[in-house]
């Protein structure tokens, strides 16, 4: 693609930075792929430790209780390894990690995508709003979705990591990614309007 003007340099290094990222992402991906599958099938090589969140309350308050003064009690997460997880605890483990990663490596195409547009045709563009919008989208709707799945799937998960089995709802939404997610969409609305303007003052001259 021909350049229509010349791009600072700063969104060069930036382009390079968010590449890396991607390719980082993509790795870690097919390294929870891997042992995901790789658990569930039986396959020797995979990675035998898994890292589960647990509600705090939920196992420490059971193991620990004299760590706390009466009228006190334990709050949040922590997290068990499961040395040798059953099929069911890797398939469970592979939902949530495999889409969590996913998500973050969408929306590290997409930004790599839009500062690669911006670095070659100019920030205010079509396609500079369009996928700007698109990456807003992603960080709302998938932090959104990723809290459900994380409701359902991570629970149950918990209860299978548990000695009792107790269903412990795990709700964690992550506000920062949408609250992102909502700046990206209130920038490209921005973009979209300075796009209008400028063709605006192009059609008058």
């Amino acid at each position: 693609m021909t350049p229509t003007h010349r791009p600072a340099s700063w969104i060069g290094l930036l382009d390079g930075t968010v590449r890396f990222f991607v390719a980082g992402l993509a790795i870690i991906l097919g390294l929870v792929l891997i042992s995901g599958v790789g658990i569930i099938l039986g396959f020797p090589f995979a990675l035998q430790d898994h890292v589960i969140d647990v509600p705090l309350d939920a196992e420490a308050a059971r193991t620990v209780p004299d760590l706390l003064p009466p009228g006190t009690e334990l709050y949040g997460n922590t997290q068990v390894v499961v040395a040798d997880p059953s099929p069911v605890q890797a398939a469970l483990w592979l939902v949530l990690h495999a889409t969590e990663v996913s998500l973050w490596l969408a929306g590290a195409v997409l930004l790599s995508r839009t500062v690669r547009s911006a670095r070659w045709e100019g920030p205010f563009t079509r396609t500079v709003a369009r996928r700007l919008r698109a990456l807003g989208m992603l960080a709302v709707l998938g932090g959104l979705g990723t809290a459900v799945l994380n409701l359902g799937v991570g629970s149950a998960l918990t209860a299978l990591v548990l000695a009792d089995g107790a269903f412990y709802t795990i709700v964690d939404v992550p506000l920062a990614v949408v609250l992102l997610g909502l700046a990206v969409l209130a920038i490209s609305e921005i973009v979209h309007h300075g796009v209008d303007l400028r063709e605006d003052a192009e059609a008058t001259i």
